[in-house]
């Protein structure tokens, strides 16, 4: 086997690192357009996940009771695929990791170098590079995502969904406390491995990457959003709109 390792090494790269040459060349000549289109469809693919996890959440076994014995039924209804979810999350996605993010994480590392940190002392417990990568990291989690994020996330998505604006504004009011903890625990480390060592070119494909996770927790939320209807014909909430309701007394969704 080794003595057709040359060979390999010497040969035309694999499809799969030919993808990588394309896409990074992508990146240099057209990166407005590569960014959007790497949002967008890691969104996509989040929102299909998150769907079809609903699905097979809502054709579980149910318990039934026939002439005193308890038997297993089988959950027959299964929603079509929501398009206007889907289509929500990606235009969200797409705009904001192909025209806004860039500028904003090159923004806050020319803004951001440890200065405040260590005005309070902490330049000697952490350093000058820690302190500027901390300031960075808490200003994208506690000011970008909040204000300019999931303001575009809770709008784009309850429009999309059918949402007058007071229920946009309520469902904002009422979700974003809590999911701005999750998305802490989950984006903080991740920003912090970005600035700190990712290039800046790949910076945004890094964020789409680690978003795909993300986007399903949020297509989830997302899928939350239509109003309920009115009259005897109202459903039962699925899997998911259930486990986002548990604890609350009323129809108010509270986030993940």
């Amino acid at each position: 086997m080794l003595l057709f390792l040359p060979a390999i090494l010497n040969g035309p790269p694999p499809p799969l690192a030919q993808l990588a040459l394309r896409y990074d060349t992508a990146l240099l000549t057209h990166p407005v357009v590569t960014r959007t289109a790497t949002g967008a469809a890691l969104a996509a693919a989040g929102d299909a996940m998150a769907q079809l996890r609903e699905q097979r959440l809502e054709r579980r076994p149910a318990l039934g009771r026939f002439d005193g014995v308890v038997k297993s039924t089988a959950v027959v209804t299964r929603r079509r695929y929501n398009v206007r979810r889907a289509a929500a999350l990606v235009l969200v996605e797409g705009f904001y990791r192909g025209m806004l993010q860039q500028v904003i994480i090159a923004w806050i590392i020319s803004a951001f170098s440890g200065d405040m940190l260590r005005r309070i002392g902490l330049g000697r417990l952490f350093g000058a590079e820690l302190c500027a990568l901390l300031e960075r990291v808490s200003f994208n989690q506690f000011v970008i995502a909040p204000n300019v994020y999931y303001s575009m996330f809770f709008i784009t998505t309850g429009a999309f969904q059918g949402l007058s604006w007071g229920q946009i504004v309520k469902r904002w009011r009422t979700q974003l406390p809590k999911l701005i903890g999750l998305n802490s625990l989950y984006w903080f480390p991740v920003q912090l491995l970005q600035f700190a060592v990712v290039p800046m070119q790949y910076k945004v494909p890094f964020i789409c990457a680690a978003g795909l996770v993300w986007n399903v927790i949020l297509s989830m939320l997302a899928g939350s959003a239509s109003a309920a209807p009115e009259g005897p014909r109202h459903r039962q909430p699925s899997a998911t709109e259930h486990e986002l309701r548990v604890g609350s007394d009323s129809d108010e969704l509270k986030a993940r």
